[in-house]
Order: structure tokens, then C-alpha cells, then sequence
């Protein structure tokens, strides 16, 4: 069944989220994608998500060690 990673702007910085809600903050998408699969489908599947995310605003679903730097 698919998912639906998204990445909001929160008061304490940016924080993803899965189908609508919160993933622990400590979460990193580089990390994650590092992991077997099995490994990070089941970190996805844990019951340890917050609470819905609500109208917090979207970001790129990008972390900002993954965004290009000034060119050159």
C-alpha cells in the first residue's frame, strides 16, 4: 500500500510526516533511505507517529543536506 511522505514547517524547524501524521522528530530521510528495505518499511509500519499534522505548511521533500549548494 503506498505512502504519503510529506515535510512541514513547524515552530521547532522542519519535520516529516507520514500519511498526515507526525513521524518522531528525529526522523531523517537519509537515514532512512540508507536502510534495507525491510528495516525501513518496518521503522514506516511502528506505531510511534504524533499526532495529525494538520494545515502545517509544506516544504520541498527534500533534507538541506540533499539541496544543491550556490554555484559557482
Amino acid at each position: 500500500m503506498p505512502a504519503n511522505l510529506t515535510r512541514h514547517t513547524t515552530p521547532d524547524g522542519p519535520r516529516w510526516a507520514l500519511d498526515g501524521h507526525w513521524l518522531p522528530a528525529d526522523f531523517h530521510l537519509g537515514a532512512w533511505l540508507a536502510l534495507p528495505a525491510a528495516q525501513a518499511e518496518a521503522q514506516l509500519a511502528t506505531p510511534a507517529r504524533g499526532g495529525a499534522v494538520g494545515n502545517a505548511p509544506l516544504l520541498a521533500p527534500i533534507e538541506d543536506a540533499h539541496k544543491p549548494g550556490p554555484a559557482a
